[in-house]
């Protein structure tokens, strides 16, 4: 598969998997034996990562990414993102609801036999959390 086959597929991942929550896509896109790696986890299949996004549809139904330019080199597809969303569903407690976040990611995609084989996913969850009130804000205490 070209260089540039590889990196339209990673943005295939992007635009109409997440962004359109397209999940027939999925198997279009993905080995049936998928690895997701991201900051909370691994997930692993097609059907498990398939419900795992439902589950972050859910909770933020207007979940967007703007994708930047993709950097191939063999089997390999690097994409920087920024994300945001709106939380409005999926979590215990009203007093998160509403809240907005956006942030920047790195994705790094393995690409085999014209299938999406691994994606590992790395974005500021720090920043994320902080900005839907799940960790406190630092405070600043000048004496």
């Amino acid at each position: 598969m070209s260089l540039e086959a590889n990196k339209t597929l990673a943005r295939r991942y992007f635009e109409e998997f997440l962004n359109q929550g397209n999940l027939c896509v999925a198997d279009e896109i993905f080995d049936e034996k998928v690895s997701y790696r991201g900051p909370f986890g691994s997930i692993d299949g097609v059907d498990r990562l398939k419900r795992f996004f439902l589950m972050i549809r859910k909770a933020f139904p207007d979940l967007h990414y703007v994708v930047e330019e993709g950097i191939a080199e063999g089997e390999k597809v690097i994409n920087c993102f920024s994300s945001r969303g709106t939380l409005l569903g999926g979590v215990e407690g009203t007093e998160f609801h509403g809240r907005q976040f956006s942030v920047p990611g790195v994705n790094v995609f393995s690409i085999r036999n014209r299938k999406i084989t691994e994606v590992r996913c790395f974005w500021d969850t720090y920043s994320q959390m902080q900005q839907l009130h799940w960790v406190p804000l630092p405070t600043m205490n000048c004496a």
